[in-house]
């Protein structure tokens, strides 16, 4: 397979809040399953400033309370490591997170959040 997307779920807010989104999200990858190894993908590493520094992308609000929100990485799989790894630190307004990796053999069209169902796309 040469291209996954990786969604990363997060449930439903407890309670509206202005504030509500994740205090940490990042895709990383390593040659082994120890999380020690891993490294940041470039371009796949969340940041909660409103500007981002080179290799990283905004995490965006997330105070629906009513339904979950994704964020979803489209990556190209060619020079990257044989293991991904998400690490995640949801805010205290949500209780679950889930990953769900697709892989594809060919790359998918290019799309904005709201056209793929949601919060944040991010292309590595």
């Amino acid at each position: 397979m040469s291209h996954c997307t990786v969604d990363v779920h997060v449930s439903a807010a407890t309670a509206t809040n202005s504030s509500s989104k994740w205090t940490a999200l990042k895709l990383q990858q390593s040659t082994t399953t120890d999380a020690t190894n891993a490294t940041d993908i470039s371009g796949a590493v969340g940041t909660t400033n409103a500007t981002t520094a080179a290799g990283e992308f905004v995490l965006g609000v997330h105070n629906d309370d009513a339904g979950t929100g994704v964020v979803r990485f489209h990556v190209n799989l060619a020079n990257k490591e044989r293991y991904l790894r998400v690490e995640k630190h949801a805010h205290a307004s949500h209780s679950t997170t889930m990953n769900v990796c697709t892989f594809y053999n060919t790359p998918l069209t290019q799309a904005n959040a709201g056209d793929q169902g949601a919060t944040a796309a991010v292309y590595v």
